[in-house]
């Protein structure tokens, strides 16, 4: 590999193909889905108006959820929810995610 962005597309495809590596570049916190999804929570909690970061929660939990629910389906019930409804929905979701686990 010449550069590090090589060696991510790299990793991005073999874990596409569910082949697991361990490098310093997969062992980056900045990489993990779940600190992602936490740093959108605290983005969409600072600043509520930001479309991306609540679509950023709904699309991981809709991920780690695993629903039978269509993706756009659940985006469209959750995206025009108020804050308050929004994260009451979340906690529920999380919830269930925590008992699945």
């Amino acid at each position: 590999m010449r550069t590090n962005d090589q060696g991510v597309r790299i990793s991005d495809f073999l874990n596409k193909k569910n082949i697991d590596i361990v490098s310093s570049e997969t062992l980056l916190i900045s990489k993990s889905e779940d600190v992602e999804f936490i740093i959108a929570i605290l983005k969409f909690c600072s600043q509520p108006k930001l479309i991306n970061s609540k679509l950023n929660i709904i699309n991981y939990l809709h991920r780690k959820k695993n629903l039978k629910k269509s993706k756009h389906i659940f985006i469209k019930e959750l995206i025009k929810e108020p804050k308050k409804d929004f994260f009451e929905n979340c906690i529920n979701l999380i919830y269930i995610l925590i008992i699945i686990f």
